[in-house]
């Protein structure tokens, strides 16, 4: 793992590998399984996910909830929020998922 750090020392990258390693022959067999790099605004949020697959962008609003996620292969999601900073809405290509909630903004409903 190695992190990746600006002159205020705040986090603003991290990486993880994941691998074998065998040393019982000449070649000494190798393989990466994964790599995970993660990138922070200077709030902390995580605003990129890279692995083997491609990059993740996550996308906050001025108050840092996300609101945004657009995936490696071009799909998206979106999210609204309501003034309790509950999440009223996902929606992407296909599909609208909404939420609804009581007094004490405990969850009471999710539409698809």
């Amino acid at each position: 793992m190695s992190t990746t750090i600006d002159r205020d020392f705040n986090l603003t990258g991290l990486t993880t590998v994941m691998g074998e390693y065998w040393d019982g022959d000449a070649s000494s067999y190798r393989k990466l399984l994964t790599r995970n790099a993660y990138r922070y605004d200077k709030a902390g949020n995580c605003i990129e996910k890279e692995t083997m697959e491609g990059k993740t962008g996550f996308v906050y609003d001025s108050l840092y909830q996300l609101t945004g996620v657009n995936y490696p292969n071009g799909s998206q999601e979106h999210y609204t929020y309501d003034k309790a900073d509950n999440r009223l809405t996902m929606t992407t290509d296909t599909l609208l998922e909404t939420y609804a909630y009581d007094g004490a903004n405990r969850l009471t409903e999710r539409s698809i």
